[in-house]
């Protein structure tokens, strides 16, 4: 056969596979409706690529995609992670609906590329590059997926709240100077959920409406330029300042809203169920994500976003209280425990026990409460509150006698103490040294001198220790002790400690 004619032949085969495409995609995608076979509609909103892919070739754009995938395969095998990057951006636009190409691309952009960066804000941008791309375009196409949601949570509890790259600290720093713009205080969380969608709120206020145009013309490229300026008008008189907070609200809520892709509700619910979050913190947004996970995901797999929310409120509890110090040009991340999640941690395993009863994840579960009893009671000691320490020893001696043995309560705290100050991880030893440094000034503020010295000395002991332990790491170093003072110190000042030791203490240091 002459070539001329190949060449009509092919043309009219691809004119045919389009025309019976085209027309049969329709009644395929309505047949997949009806039988219940798909779990997302066919995408109104999809991408161009993605459009011209399903008519043109239908369903042999799958083979396209499996060639696309093997090749990804092979580039991993040769540590090509940029070249990954590209094809799985190419199988995410011929079939933006499978979800696995999307947490392979995020894994890869947040784990291996990040990894190839020599320094810590390239690493920072492609992590933040990764969580964007899976909650703005990712969710978008898969609007019921729990997997998606379910590996947003992992980056940020994982890659980011934990201490396993060297430079995690940096990450934890930018997140919460970030969030710092959006939100003031966790009592924000709860005005913004009073007030009505923006539109709604300038209609009948005309200062408002007049002051939220003021704004907009200054076309402002982030919301942290945006801060500044209505920081800025807060000193000028003739603005009206309650207008000026509720629009610093409203704007929040809308940033909240369209660029952390937030729920207001929800986070109120997640305050109203273990207390006043930090939205700072990385462990709060894994566990934000986890639970808008579990919404969608199977009952079977309940256990896995399970998992990251104990995870997560345990992480807050030993490190929730965030402390961000001004030193030159830099920012130092410290943190201390937040008590006041004990105690919503202990009912979320009552709620884990009930909920796995004779189940497998159930050892699992017993084994990770037994060392949460086990730090919380040496906590609770340290802070000297030893009618909270004895409760929970009593439920430790009740759940895990064959632990526990003949061993007294004070027996216990020592052992316990010790074991932490010589194997404890990095969160342990940091909190423990905020916990030390805090009862030290108790005792300083009753005019307990020499418990004082004990205290703080036993601080700084640990404090040595722990740094000479770990060398030259990086990820692993503690904040100064210095600033670890300053932290317990003037939190201690500002709420921490009741009235009348604060003040007793003020008159010591001052």
């Amino acid at each position: 056969m002459k070539r001329p004619y190949r060449i009509i032949i092919v043309i009219l085969a691809l004119i045919f596979i389009v025309s019976v495409n085209m027309n049969l995609m329709p009644v395929i995608n309505k047949a997949r409706l009806e039988a219940n076979l798909t779990r997302n509609n066919p995408l109104d909103n999809a991408p161009p690529q993605f459009v011209l892919a399903v008519n043109m070739l239908g369903g042999l754009r799958c083979l396209l995609i499996d060639m696309l995938w093997l090749r990804t395969m092979k580039l991993r095998e040769e540590g090509k992670y940029f070249e990954m990057t590209q094809l799985y951006k190419w199988i995410c636009e011929l079939e933006p609906q499978i979800e696995d190409v999307w947490t392979h691309n995020a894994w890869n952009m947040a784990y291996n590329i990040s990894f190839e960066m020599p320094y810590a804000p390239d690493r920072w941008r492609w992590i933040k590059a990764a969580i964007a791309m899976l909650r703005d375009e990712a969710l978008k196409y898969n609007s019921k997926s729990a997997v998606i949601r379910k590996e947003i949570a992992w980056i940020y509890s994982h890659k980011i709240g934990q201490q396993w790259d060297d430079m995690h600290a940096y990450y934890k720093k930018q997140l919460a100077l970030e969030m710092e713009q959006v939100i003031q205080t966790p009592d924000d969380i709860r005005e913004m959920n009073k007030l009505p969608p923006i539109n709604e709120a300038l209609k009948n206020d005309k200062p408002l409406n007049d002051l939220y145009n003021q704004i907009k013309k200054q076309k402002f490229k982030s919301f942290s330029d945006t801060k500044n300026y209505l920081r800025k008008l807060s000193g000028e008189e003739n603005i009206n300042q309650d207008s000026l907070e509720k629009i610093r609200l409203l704007l929040s809520k809308e940033e909240l809203k369209n660029n952390y892709k937030l729920n207001i509700p929800d986070m109120v619910y997640l305050m109203d169920k273990f207390g006043n979050l930090d939205w700072r913190l990385p462990d709060t947004h894994a566990l934000y994500w986890a639970y808008e996970g579990k919404k969608y995901a199977d009952v079977k797999s309940y256990i896995f976003y399970d998992r990251l929310i104990y995870m997560s409120l345990q992480s807050i509890y030993r490190r929730g209280s965030l402390y961000l110090v001004k030193q030159g040009d830099d920012v130092l991340y410290v943190t201390g425990p937040a008590k006041e999640f004990i105690k919503p941690m202990n009912k979320l395993y009552e709620e884990m026990f009930a909920r796995y009863k004779n189940k497998p994840a159930m050892k699992n579960i017993l084994s990770s409460y037994r060392y949460f009893l086990q730090e919380i009671i040496v906590l609770y000691f340290i802070y000297d509150d030893k009618t909270n320490s004895e409760k929970f020893f009593k439920i430790y001696a009740q759940k895990f006698p064959e632990h526990l043995g003949n061993m007294s309560y004070s027996q216990f705290v020592l052992k316990e103490f010790k074991e932490t100050a010589a194997t404890g991880n990095f969160e342990q030893i940091q909190g423990l040294i905020y916990s030390l440094i805090k009862q030290a000034y108790w005792n300083l503020a009753l005019e307990e001198n020499k418990l004082f010295e004990g205290y703080m000395r036993l601080a700084q002991i640990l404090w040595n220790e722990y740094t000479i332990s770990t060398g030259k790491s990086n990820r692993l170093k503690l904040p100064p002790f210095e600033i670890i003072k300053k932290k317990a110190l003037d939190n201690a000042l500002n709420a921490e400690f009741p009235r009348s030791i604060r003040k007793l203490l003020k008159t010591k240091v001052n």
